[in-house]
């Protein structure tokens, strides 16, 4: 039976750094919780006023003083939030701190809080055993090529996927910013692991517009990989 790390040798690629050491079939109880919370807001009528506190969020994250403001019907998020440590409010004010300095809340903020939905409902829906599923990657290519970061990989048998999770809302914006973004985390991975690479997306980007930039601008040796807004993620599950 091949495994990962069997699959990703026939592609020249190895594990980066500490190899693999999140392992997406023992997730954190209080983090997939908190990512379920938000999952399901973005899948509730909710969905554009959740998709825009995370927004605030990962921006006030990154710049003091980490400060977000409180949302009139997001009551459940924020007590999950405070409950779970990533937030904790001033007094008796309308005003929470982001607590950056516990480990890994940052990381939860950008993307995590996606990456970890997005494993759960893989494995709720898929029709088949996980052999092995791992989230945060980084992939070594073993001809010296740089790095490539994929955000999850499983196994199913003998079969790899990867998923790559690009929340930012301004994907298909033409600055350069974007552009070199795009380039490095999606159109990178695509072109190296070439087959059986999935995409998520924000809810309010345009899904054929993702579609169709994937297909016209991949390498010719790579698939057209899948492509599924954050709320609407059976298309990227094997077998749905």
């Amino acid at each position: 039976m091949l495994t990962l790390y069997d699959i990703l040798g026939r592609k020249a690629l190895e594990v980066a750094g500490t190899g693999y050491k999140n392992n997406g079939l023992k997730l954190d109880p209080g983090q997939r919780k908190l990512a379920d919370v938000i999952y399901k807001l973005h899948c509730s009528d909710s969905s554009s006023i959740v998709e825009e506190f995370m927004e605030t969020m990962r921006r006030a994250a990154i710049k003091a003083p980490y400060t977000v403001s409180y949302v009139p019907g997001l009551d459940n998020l924020f007590k999950e939030c405070e409950r779970q440590r990533l937030i904790q409010r001033n007094g008796y004010s309308l005003t929470y701190k982001i607590n950056v300095d516990y480990e890994g809340v940052t990381d939860f903020i950008q993307k995590g809080y996606a990456t970890f939905a997005v494993m759960d409902a893989i494995k709720s829906k898929v029709n088949a055993r996980i052999d092995e599923m791992y989230y945060n990657v980084n992939l070594r290519d073993k001809h010296g090529n740089g790095n490539i970061h994929v955000d999850i990989m499983y196994r199913i048998n003998e079969t790899a996927y990867f998923v790559l999770v690009f929340m930012n809302k301004d994907l298909l914006n033409q600055n350069q910013i974007m552009i070199d973004r795009v380039n490095r985390t999606l159109f990178g991975p695509v072109n190296r692991l070439r087959s059986n690479v999935s995409i998520v997306i924000s809810p309010s980007v345009n899904l054929i517009g993702v579609v169709e930039i994937m297909k016209s601008y991949k390498d010719s040796q790579a698939h057209a990989p899948r492509v599924a807004r954050f709320n609407k993620l059976n298309f990227i599950i094997p077998n749905s």
